[in-house]
């Protein structure tokens, strides 16, 4: 690891610096900080919170990289570029983690972006202890009691904050915390009588064997930007700071109140999405479990900044109207009718969609337009007749296709020029084909290839044994 950081040292100061520090520890056997520490001193100032942030997280844990960038945008670590989003300067700031060998590659997407990523113990062991030096980290307490009730969760959704300046007040915090939680158990004060109590203080220099992934940085429990696992937003209201939220709970009208959310995640399903989280001003990404559809009330005038919303039905023509008031999305999820199949191209920026359609388009398909932006598709339950591949397969940008439950109907598959010129990965699941008649220059840059459940095909097109990245082609046949 330390070979890796010194390959990016480049400047004869820095070598200099470098031949200093080594001369000087050398001679202790394992000690390696020094090193380490200059690979961080010498880091641009954007990265360091961004690497100081890292320390919230186990050593044997794969950080969802996705999850990862939106906590840093949360935490207000990124710094907007000119026509570039958050998310994209985000990655950006990854890209140049990794590169500098203070971050690993633990998993790769389908488009061979980073999905997962991990720290050497090293580098963790270093994080920690400048986090400390610095004073950066102040770590939210475990989540003690939802190991004993979930009567008790409400506690600690306001992160419970003990101020500590050595472990001996560490220690004594702890202890006293277990005795409010025999309190509350014997019904001698309230679980918010607690809250009201530690929110005055802050917990810093203390690193939890059961370290919680959630954190803040910041010193009131009024000014918390990251929530997660929420299973009671009673009061949610007061955190006028959030801008992360996770939760299990059903959503409530008080979250129309957050005016600085950003990232909803509403794991449980929900009929309808209220108005109100359409009105919050600074509201990108939404997940709720559905599909759901919008609220009648819900205005079909005016923008968002929504830029990833699922799972939302688009059923009839004010759906897709409230849906026009989304401009920005570049992810959707949704569900939609054969027969009212709404006309998705003014999404401009779409570039990944997943898209489930119920019902037939019984020979009507002039409806189902796709944004030219596409990079990522999901089709399901379409029934369309193989003829229509047209509609994927001229897509410009597209690179990841999986067809599912019958996306496509029909024996045979007779694929065409000029078509599927930059798709790296196909997935063909649950369909009914029995002849796939292919060339090697349909898929020129094809690198995967799923087929699942595809239990009537009789053989693979032997002609993609002849295109370019065949080395990098892999068949992952399921039964």
């Amino acid at each position: 690891m330390i070979a890796s950081i010194l390959s990016n040292v480049k400047s004869i100061s820095s070598w200099e610096e470098v031949a200093t520090s080594l001369s000087s520890f050398l001679p202790e056997a394992g000690n390696y900080f020094s090193i380490l520490k200059f690979s961080y001193t010498t880091l641009p100032i954007h990265l360091k919170p961004c690497f100081l942030y890292l320390s919230a997280f186990r050593e044997d844990l794969e950080i969802p990289v996705r999850k990862l960038l939106l906590l840093w945008i949360a935490e207000g670590f990124i710094v907007k570029k000119e026509e570039k989003n958050l998310e994209d300067v985000a990655e950006e700031y990854l890209i140049e983690l990794i590169n500098r060998s203070l971050l690993q590659v633990a998993k790769r997407r389908l488009d061979n972006g980073v999905k997962a990523c991990t720290l050497h113990r090293m580098a963790l062991d270093m994080c920690w202890k400048i986090a400390e030096e610095e004073n950066f980290i102040f770590q939210q307490l475990v989540n003690l009691l939802s190991l004993l009730s979930s009567r008790f969760t409400s506690l600690f959704q306001f992160s419970l904050l003990l101020l500590t300046t050595c472990e001996f007040v560490v220690i004594m915090s702890i202890m006293l915390l277990l005795l409010m939680l025999i309190l509350i158990l014997i019904d001698v004060v309230k679980p918010m009588m607690i809250h009201m109590f530690f929110s005055q203080f802050l917990v810093s220099k203390y690193r939890s064997p059961l370290a919680s992934e959630n954190l803040s940085i910041h010193h009131e429990s009024e000014k918390i930007r990251i929530l997660e696992s929420a299973s009671d937003l009673s009061r949610i209201e007061t955190l006028t700071e959030l801008r992360y939220l996770e939760t299990s709970s059903k959503l409530t009208w008080s979250i129309g109140r957050l005016q600085n959310l950003e990232f909803l995640l509403a794991e449980r399903t929900t009929n309808i999405l209220p108005r109100y989280l359409l009105n919050l001003p600074k509201l990108r990404h939404l997940h709720v479990g559905g599909p759901a559809r919008f609220s009648k009330t819900c205005k079909i005038s005016g923008t968002n900044s929504l830029q990833t919303l699922s799972f939302i039905c688009i059923f009839d023509r004010k759906d897709e109207e409230i849906l026009k008031c989304s401009p920005n999305l570049r992810s959707l999820n949704c569900a939609v009718l054969a027969k009212k199949c709404p006309d998705l191209k003014f999404l401009s920026q779409l570039e990944s969609l997943k898209i489930v359609i119920y019902g037939s388009f019984k020979g009507e398909y002039t409806a189902l337009n796709f944004p030219m932006n596409i990079k990522k598709l999901t089709l399901s339950n379409s029934g369309l007749p193989w003829k229509k591949m047209s509609l994927v397969g001229t897509l410009p940008k597209l690179e990841i296709l999986k067809l599912e439950d019958e996306a496509f109907e029909g024996e045979i598959w007779n694929t065409m020029d000029d078509e599927f010129q930059k798709l790296k990965f196909l997935k063909l699941d649950n369909l009914d084909l029995e002849q796939w008649n292919s060339s090697y220059n349909h898929f020129p840059v094809l690198e995967q290839l799923v087929l699942r459940y595809c239990d009537n095909l009789e053989m693979i097109p032997s002609e993609l044994g002849e295109i370019q990245h065949f080395t990098r082609l892999r068949f992952m046949l399921v039964a």
